[in-house]
């Protein structure tokens, strides 16, 4: 998407949300799915995604 000459914040602000509208199923589709992961503050994608998401394994506690 590009900015418009005739854009205004409310302007480019309504467009880029109508395409989050679009693009949010699918990411959390695909993050559900394994697909894509967070990994240390960004988007993952490919078979590492899917081992990110494994739980660690939990610390012995005394």
């Amino acid at each position: 998407m590009s900015v418009l000459d005739g854009d205004t914040p409310d302007s480019l602000a309504a467009r880029v949300l109508k395409l989050e509208h679009q693009l949010y199923p699918e990411a959390v589709r695909r993050f559900v799915a394994g697909d894509i992961a967070i990994v240390g503050g960004k988007v993952a994608s490919g078979a590492g995604a899917a081992a990110s998401l494994l739980s660690p394994v939990p610390s012995s506690k005394a």
